[in-house]
């Protein structure tokens, strides 16, 4: 056993070896159970940072601009003043920017979306794909449902494929509409290219 301080007790220890140890120097404190739990506080007001581990299960960090926590290995939560997000692995995630122009969730093995800006990705394994950049007609993007239908569109172009049998083509050089194995017709933004009947 192990008792000291200072005469402005700005710092002191006890130590009751070999499982107990507090320590305070000024503005940070240390305590220790060991093997179970271990705390730092350091700084104040504003300026603290506080974290906190229970041993194997619970670890946690606590600031002015963050809050982390994780018991492990069910629920890890992160949250800071750019992004806030909560998982629980494998299985779901989810998160978001404050302004909400990023965010995400995930649903594992199923669904997953994203989104960061002007762009927005979303994924139904193994069914269907989507995905979108700007707004207007300045957006592009492509959808996908597995395997009938595809399509991809932007400013330059604009495909459509249900498949087998439709399939819409158009990009600033041609147009094309085909009904497979009926028939197929193409044109130039200038003039008729031609047409054709499947035999």
């Amino acid at each position: 056993l192990s008792y000291g301080n200072s005469p402005d007790s700005s710092r002191q220890h006890l130590m009751v070896t070999p499982l107990f140890w507090h320590l305070k120097n000024h503005d940070k404190y240390f305590n220790l159970l060991f093997p179970v739990w271990w705390n730092l506080k350091d700084g104040s007001g504003d300026n603290l940072t506080n974290t906190n581990v229970i041993f194997p299960l619970y670890w946690a960090q606590k600031s002015k601009n963050k809050n982390y926590q994780v018991l492990f290995p069910v629920i890890w939560n992160f949250k800071d003043k750019y992004y806030h997000s909560i998982t629980v692995p494998p299985l779901f995630s989810y998160g978001s920017s404050p302004d909400t122009m990023q965010k995400h969730l995930m649903i594992t093995p199923l669904f997953w979306q994203f989104k960061k800006n002007d762009q927005v990705i979303n994924t139904l394994f193994p069914l269907w794909l989507h995905k979108k950049q700007g707004y207007g007609e300045n957006a592009s993007g492509y959808d996908v449902f597995f395997p009938l239908y595809w399509a991809k569109k932007n400013p330059k172009e604009n495909n459509k494929i249900l498949f087998p049998v439709i399939w819409s083509m158009k990009n600033q050089r041609y147009e094309s509409f085909t009904v497979f194995p009926i028939i197929s017709r193409g044109n130039s933004p200038i003039k008729s290219v031609g047409s054709s009947v499947f035999r």
